[in-house]
């Protein structure tokens, strides 16, 4: 058991090196991300919001920055913080729009956030480069959400409610190409293994 507190404990994320999770607790009537070390040690509160949650933690490769979603400006927007710092808007944000962007997934081989923004009322992949303040709309097709990196920085899992008659599907960041992973209903939030992924490259060499 790593958290038993009471309200909340969801979302929760590993650190690089294994040794942090990230998650959202409850927290003076919010739910904040909060960080423990996995070895035990005392919960550290990330996050300090006022009437708004924060959760869905992501941690940088290097596990010194968190990336988040929090609807402090009264939708879901995408952020990020160093540990222990503050924090900064990454999503696109329109004073007076209805604005919807959750499900970051921070890559393990740079810069790049992923997330799912509703465009249009549909939900679609964005990439935003955290380095840059780029950001680039990978999806146009379908009800897309919950995008989950590969271990290569370059491939995306994500589900579809509708693309293709739905299911997850596997999406190349520099090529754009989107190929069927598992057809169906009812598919959704994949997370890709780095254990899996490193075995079936060695195999393949």
């Amino acid at each position: 058991m790593l958290s038993d507190r009471q309200g909340l404990n969801i979302t929760p994320a590993y650190s690089p090196d294994g040794e942090t999770v990230a998650f959202g607790t409850s927290a003076g009537g919010n739910t904040e991300v909060a960080t423990l070390r996995t070895t035990g040690g005392g919960l550290q509160q990330q996050t300090r919001g006022n009437r708004n949650d924060s959760l869905s933690p992501s941690f940088s490769p290097d596990g010194r920055q968190i990336a988040f979603v929090s609807n402090r400006l009264g939708e879901p927007h995408v952020y990020v913080m160093p540990v222990g710092g503050q924090p900064r808007l990454v999503s696109e944000y329109a004073y007076g729009s209805n604005g919807y962007n959750t499900s970051p997934d921070w890559s393990p081989r740079g810069s790049q956030i992923a997330y799912h923004s509703r465009v249009r009322g549909i939900h679609q992949i964005v990439m935003v480069d955290v380095d840059k303040g780029t950001r680039r709309l990978l999806t146009n097709v379908g009800n897309n959400e919950d995008p989950s990196w590969a271990p290569d920085g370059q491939h995306l899992v994500f589900a579809s409610k509708d693309r293709d008659g739905g299911g997850l599907f596997v999406l190349d960041t520099v090529s754009g190409r989107v190929r069927p992973l598992l057809r169906g209903a009812g598919y959704g939030l994949p997370d890709w293994s780095d254990t899996l992924y490193r075995a079936s490259t060695a195999a393949a060499r």
